[in-house]
Parts: C-alpha cells; structure tokens; sequence
C-alpha cells in the first residue's frame, strides 16, 4: 500500500478531520543481538528415557538393565551416571537403580528443562520502547538519507540498556518463543547477560497530518504502520510532544490556534462548498466501504462513480494531499496544448523512470510543457529533468523562480490546481517541513487563463489540424 493509499483511508476514518500533509518516515528501532541465559524445553535422549522407562518396570539391577538393553559397558554406566547426576535416579552404577520423584515427572513428559546461554536477535521500538517482532524492509541510516526518509527520533534518545529490556520480560519471552521455528513455546528467559550488537535502524511507516474541520483544536500526527493506523504509536509520539520537533511549518504553528482556513488564493475562497465537499467525501466513503465489501456489485460500482462524479462537478472544491498524484498523471497524460507544473522542489522519488516517461510521452505529442521547480536540492533528479528536455522544443524546464511555494498544476483548459504542494517534490525530501499541502481546483477558463499568464505568459503553438 503506497502512502497517498494510507493517508486515504485515515482521510476516510477520521471524520471530523482534514489530512493537510503526509510523508513517509522512518520509526526509531535497534536491532539488538543479545546474550541471554535460558531455560528451553528439549527432549531427553533415547537412552535415557529407555533405561528410565526400564526401571520403571521394575529392572533395578544394572546387570540385568544392560542385557536387557543390549548396551556395552561404556553406554550403559554413562546412561546411569547421566541419570544419577541430573537427580531422576537413586543408587549407583553398580547397584540397584529407583527413580526420583523428578525421573518420574520427566519420563511422563519425555522432555527436560536445561540452562543454556543463547544470542538472541531482538528488535527494540525507541518509540513505544519495547521489544517487538521482526519486521520486513528494515530501513538503514544510509538508506534513509539517499530515499529522504524522515526519521522521527527516538524517545528517549538513548539505546535499550539491560535494565530496560529486563523491565520488557513479557514481550521477550513472547518474541523468544517464536524463534527457531516454534519449537521453543515453552522457553524461559532467566538474563540478559550483555550484547553482541546494537545496530540503529528504522521502520517504514506512514506519517499523516490531521486538522479539525471545526473549532481550534490542536494538529494530531496519524503514525500507520504495516498500512494499518497504529494508535500506540501515535499516543507515544503526541505524548513526547515531538510534533515541533519532526518539522512544523511556521504557519501552523498560529493556525492550529485559529482553526483551519481553506486552502489556495484568497480570491476563490468565497466560492468554495466546503459543506458540499464533505457531503460528497461523505458518500465516497461509505461507496468505497461498500464497493469493498462487494466487489462484484454492479450498484455499489456505480454508487461509487456517481459519487466520485458529485465532486468533480464542484469548482472550485480542495483537493487533499493524497488526492495529487492522481490528479497529476492525468493531467500529464490527457494534456494535449498545454501542461503546466510548477512550485516547490523536485526529488528522485518522485521524478521516476515512470514519471520521466510520461512527460516525455507529453511533449513528443506536441504539448507544450513547462516545469518550473526548485532543482538544487536533489542533483540526480535535476540532471534527469535537464537530459529529459534535450531535443523536445516543446518542453521548456525553468529553475530561475522567485517564489517556489506558490504551486500550479494546469492542464489545458480543463483545470488549474493552486496552493503549496510541491508536485514533482512532494516524496523523498526529508527536509521539507509538515504543512498545509492542500490545493483548490478550479475549471473556471477565464481563471485557467490568467494563472497562464501570469505563471508563464509564453504563447502556445497551435495545433496543427487536417487542413494544415
């Protein structure tokens, strides 16, 4: 599940909230190999249980065990020493033999407890901080930095000591338990005696960033993870108060006091629906839940069409910060005059080989494209971008902006998109700060018109037609 997905349905289950950023982040973890001493269960040796199950029959004398047997003399007083020094048989090699109370007990189980010092790998969260299962694609500083994965601290910022993973004993034994294959369910951990290693790494997760649609309360931090919200995450993040500290742009910092303004140029403000755009979000939801539910439906697919059409129809309306993407490919692949990106900063992660290959695919059918970003922070991507515009006339990369935050996504005259998100920059930039990345869309010709104009003002070359 892609984050734009996620921060879709915790749009869908948060009601009476907005999602106004999101980003992929890194959750603290260690990865931990540890030197425990601990009681497993094994079964006993062949032997052993044969020479118990022997006396237990009532063959006492040692002679008659070992011709019983048919064990040589080097087995058979190894077999009895064995017995007699673990404490589950009285007597002595040369004399008569009786079970224990003890021998007794691991005969009828057949299996014997034994202290045995163990590396144990174990990963730590730094923010819940406790032990926890492994888990898949496990994210290395190094690689971290190269994706531009935010990483949210740990808290605190120290490694688990001995004291602190003692204090998680439960959870050990849980996670020790089902290592080896689950052939250990009934191992117990007595210490832990040191470690082998420590190693910082971090955990995929999905961070969305919420307001209220009323009133002032404060911004909350939505933490998914494994593509599943996880409150005990988000619940240990807002309480260690961190939410300043992963990067809050200014901005927020007052609004969240005012409540949550709508998004884009003033001027459109005025003709925004927000009630209608809830109303029409509303029946998406509950048509999706549906559609779900019954996927080969044929009414809860058209519920879902008819709804998604119901805001569509509504300009201007807000797009959320999950709802860009989408909005971006189409406009890419259905312009056919002109496409206009611009705003913000532009990163590997999000200027893929897919993503290269529909603006190639754009200019080479005549459109005229012009991308203006922000192409000093990721040199990768600039020089794609750069190699992307040689010999394609029609596509035209301006990097000189005196203002990278104002935003536009204009394609045609279908539509224009206004507001702060970064479209080609929005994935892979750790340093981008948490804000408000909403937009207001708008099929007004008249508008389209006049952020062209101002945003470019180059002319556009006509198509040419079948009289040409």
């Amino acid at each position: 599940m892609s984050a734009s997905e996620i921060a879709a349905r915790v749009a869908r289950e948060r009601r009476g909230m907005t999602v106004i950023d999101f980003a992929e982040v890194g959750l603290p973890c260690w990865y931990i190999l540890a030197r425990c001493d601990v009681l497993a269960k094994k079964p006993i040796s062949a032997i052993d249980e044969t020479v118990m199950k022997a006396i237990s029959l009532g063959v006492a004398s040692p002679l008659e065990l070992q011709l019983l047997l048919g064990l040589d003399d080097f087995v058979f007083e190894g077999a009895a020493v064995g017995l007699l020094s673990e404490g589950w048989a009285e007597g002595a090699p040369d004399q008569p033999l009786q079970l224990t109370e003890a021998g007794t007990e691991i005969l009828e189980s057949a299996v014997e407890s034994v202290s045995e010092e163990r590396v144990v790998p174990i990963y730590f969260d730094g923010l819940v901080r406790r032990p926890i299962a492994s888990f898949d694609n496990a994210i290395k500083p190094r690689r971290a930095q190269a994706e531009g994965i935010r990483e949210i601290p740990p808290t605190p910022a120290h490694p688990p000591d001995i004291r602190e993973l003692q204090r998680s004993r439960g959870e050990l034994i849980r996670i020790l338990r089902t290592l080896r294959g689950g052939r250990d369910q009934e191992s117990e951990l007595l210490a832990i005696r040191g470690f082998d290693r420590r190693e910082r790494i971090y955990r995929p997760a999905t961070a969305v960033l919420l307001a209220a649609n009323r009133g002032k309360a404060p911004l909350h931090l939505a933490l998914a993870v494994d593509g599943e919200p996880s409150l005990v995450h988000e619940t240990a993040f807002a309480n260690a108060g961190q939410l300043e500290r992963l990067g809050l742009e200014r901005a927020q910092r007052t609004r969240r006091r005012q409540g949550l303004p709508p998004p884009g140029p003033k001027t459109l403000h005025p003709k925004l629906d927000i009630s209608a755009e809830q109303t029409a979000r509303e029946r998406i939801a509950l048509a999706e839940a549906a559609a779900e539910q019954a996927p080969g439906d044929r009414g809860a697919k058209r519920e879902l069409r008819d709804a998604r059409r119901q805001l569509g129809s509504l300009s201007p309306r807000t797009v959320l910060p999950h709802e860009h993407q989408r909005l971006l490919e189409a406009a890419i692949d259905s312009a056919r005059s002109r496409l206009l990106i611009r705003g913000g900063t532009v990163t590997r992660a999000h200027l893929d080989r897919r993503m290269l290959k529909k603006l190639e695919a754009a200019a080479g059918r005549g459109t005229a494209v012009r991308i203006a970003v922000d192409i000093s922070t990721d040199a990768v991507a600039a020089k794609a971008l750069a190699g992307l515009a040689e010999g394609q006339p029609s596509l035209i990369i301006d990097s000189n902006l005196s203002d990278t935050n104002e935003s536009a996504l204009l394609s045609d005259d279908r539509f224009v998109a206004l507001g702060t998100y970064p479209w080609l920059g929005f994935l892979g930039d750790a340093n981008r700060v948490l804000g408000d990345r909403r937009s207001v869309l708008s099929s007004d010709p008249a508008k389209i018109d006049e952020v062209w104009d101002r945003l470019d003002g180059r002319p556009v070359s006509p198509r040419p037609t079948l009289d040409d």
